[in-house]
């Protein structure tokens, strides 16, 4: 029940359109830039440009971490910070599902080929509240492990 309750509250910080840090590698250091995510439960989703630096670097590099604020008027709320896998996706029903108007000042349309999105799988997330000294971790299961059967 404990990890259900942990997984709410993360889900609380990631619903809706966000304003968060996205870190990739670079030259092995990390490169963090503002970008705007949108959340399909724990899997973020953040449109790029096709010929960006974030996207060479995670196609050298996967592996990316995420801060996420649930509110950014207060250094009181909550966060989350996930250590996760990106993979670029440029199928056209996900590129129209995370479409949104305001995009249409940086792209021509949903099949502009510089319109890509970056989708982030956590691997591992760390829940921060103002309540809390050291942070409530949540490891999302792999939809490709099995649970052993006790």
């Amino acid at each position: 029940m404990r990890k259900a309750q942990l997984k709410k509250k993360i889900l609380s910080v990631l619903r809706g359109q966000k304003l968060i840090c996205l870190a990739t590698l670079a030259n092995k250091k990390p490169w963090v830039r503002l970008v705007v995510s949108h959340n399909n439960g724990l899997t973020l989703y953040v449109a790029s440009y096709t010929s960006s630096r974030k996207i060479k670097e995670i196609q050298k590099n996967p592996a990316v971490h995420v801060v996420v604020a649930k509110d950014l008027s207060s250094m009181r709320t909550a966060y989350v910070q996930i250590a996760g896998c990106a993979k670029i996706r440029t199928d056209r029903l996900v590129r129209q599902k995370y479409w949104h108007p305001y995009m249409s000042k940086y792209y021509r349309g949903i099949d502009d080929p510089e319109y890509v999105l970056i989708e982030i799988t956590p691997e591992y997330i760390e829940y921060w509240d103002s309540e809390f000294t050291d942070p409530e971790i949540f490891t999302p299961q792999k939809p490709w492990v099995r649970q052993r059967v006790a």
